[in-house]
């Protein structure tokens, strides 16, 4: 285990651990037996290291490693010593974690994948985009006015676990827009530093998602519930484009709007009703006024014509970072 530990500490957390792990506490016997256990911490997140005790097929691993993670409640990566190319991509394919003694990794609950002691940047169907919670992240950063952000900080204020937090940095720095720094008297606080803010913004702005994950239409906007003006209504009532005849809310709960407020979109088009737009993740972490913050809203719209743009100028005009 001295030379996994030596590749973990070199290559994605310093601060990694590596234990014994008493598995007959926790697991049946058979499951117990079956293989050699480790409790690896790494980025302050724990999950299993699974070393076959004796000759076990890959297929029955896979099973065994889910039916571990069920009753444990962590993450399973498998160790595989001399595997051969058919096995590391069946492995990859079916996104089950692993670690080779000849120095592979794929940890896809950490969103890491090294290969030969080299960091790849992100699998390519991982880097197309961001996700929902890493571009919360992204954008918390960039509104704010503070020059660095302790992963503590970012779970407080965006009420997210400290996976989400390593699985977004993860992505932000193998894009180049964060470097990451401990420090503390354990060496385990984590300290993120995003880069200028135009140049933070710039290479970001290419992995940005619409962050609207399925409108809804209603009879009414509902009472005493967290709502931001969003869509077209924001940008209207922000700039000279003028509001649309139905109101445009953004929520993050669907669970707000009841069965029976909800109406066809078609009837709400022709009556001039409010149009509810369910958020991928919270826009109320990232606002200070009324409205969904600026570029969760040129995001949702869902077409930008000639005016349509001229407006998004006119609401971003002054935001240095913005400016091409």
């Amino acid at each position: 285990m001295e030379e996994i530990l030596r590749y973990l500490k070199t290559n994605i957390d310093e601060n990694c651990s590596i234990a014994k792990w008493k598995a007959k506490e926790y697991l049946n016997i058979q499951l117990a037996g079956s293989y050699d256990y480790y409790l690896v911490n790494a980025f302050s997140e724990n999950f299993l290291l699974i070393k076959r005790a004796h000759e076990v097929t890959l297929q029955k691993t896979s099973t065994h490693a889910k039916r571990i993670k069920d009753k444990t409640g962590y993450e399973v990566a498998v160790l595989l010593e001399n595997p051969s190319s058919y096995i590391i991509k069946k492995m990859i394919e079916e996104r089950n974690a692993f670690i080779t003694v000849d120095k592979q990794m794929y940890l896809p609950f950490l969103a890491i994948h090294l290969k030969q002691s080299r960091v790849k940047e992100i699998e390519a169907e991982d880097r197309k985009k961001f996700t929902a919670a890493t571009q919360q992240i992204f954008l918390y950063m960039l509104y704010s006015e503070q020059d660095s952000f302790e992963a503590e900080e970012l779970m407080e204020k965006l009420k997210v676990s400290s996976m989400t937090v390593n699985r977004a940095m993860t992505m932000l720095k193998q894009i180049g827009i964060v470097s990451q720094e401990v420090a503390g008297k354990t060496g385990r606080k984590k300290i993120y530093t995003p880069i200028e803010r135009k140049r933070y913004f710039q290479v970001g702005k290419e992995f940005l998602i619409n962050p609207v994950q399925k409108s809804l239409y209603v009879k009414a906007a509902p009472i005493g519930v967290e709502m931001y003006k969003a869509g077209m209504t924001a940008l209207g009532e922000q700039t000279m484009l003028g509001e649309p005849d139905n109101l445009i809310y953004a929520v993050c709960d669907k669970k707000v709007i009841s069965a029976e407020a909800l109406v066809t979109k078609t009837q709400a088009v022709m009556e001039g009703l409010p149009e509810i737009q369910i958020m991928k993740y919270d826009i109320g972490a990232l606002t200070k006024n009324e409205y969904i913050d600026p570029i969760s809203l040129i995001m949702s719209l869902p077409k930008k014509d000639d005016r349509t743009e001229i407006a998004i100028d006119e609401l971003m005009e002054g935001i240095v970072w913005y400016e091409e």
